[in-house]
């Protein structure tokens, strides 16, 4: 990956639903990289170059919430697009107060997830 180029990161401990959103993004053209937690994410020296993260609630260990956050403090200006199995209201009005893009539960309409990733991607940084 070359140091200008940008790409979508998908933060989710769950596999089958990484590969499954990796290999979307890619039939649309995009570049992804799949990250089984925040920590992994946070390591990889790429992530400041991420134009969007599609990140998991519920992770392993620190929690995409979390992880939003820290980001944010930090000055990173990847939209953020929060997906999470566990649908509760207080999460939705957390993601949006942070500042995310778009929140889905899943399974995610792979048509509507593409919608919300170009929206952000060709949108002005956070």
């Amino acid at each position: 990956m070359s140091e200008h180029e940008m790409y979508v990161a998908v933060v989710d401990d769950d596999d089958s639903f990484s590969r499954a959103i990796s290999r979307l993004l890619r039939a649309a053209g995009m570049d992804s990289v799949v990250f089984a937690s925040a920590e992994a994410f946070l390591r990889d020296p790429t992530h400041p170059r991420a134009s969007c993260i599609i990140l998991d609630i519920h992770l392993g260990g620190m929690s995409g919430l979390d992880l939003c956050r820290l980001l944010s403090s930090e000055g990173h200006v990847a939209h953020v697009i929060m997906v999470t199995a566990h649908d509760e209201p207080e999460f939705c009005q957390e993601a949006r107060q942070i500042g995310c893009a778009a929140y889905f539960r899943k399974p995610v309409p792979g048509k509507l997830l593409l919608e919300a990733v170009h929206n952000v991607v060709n949108a002005p940084n956070p």
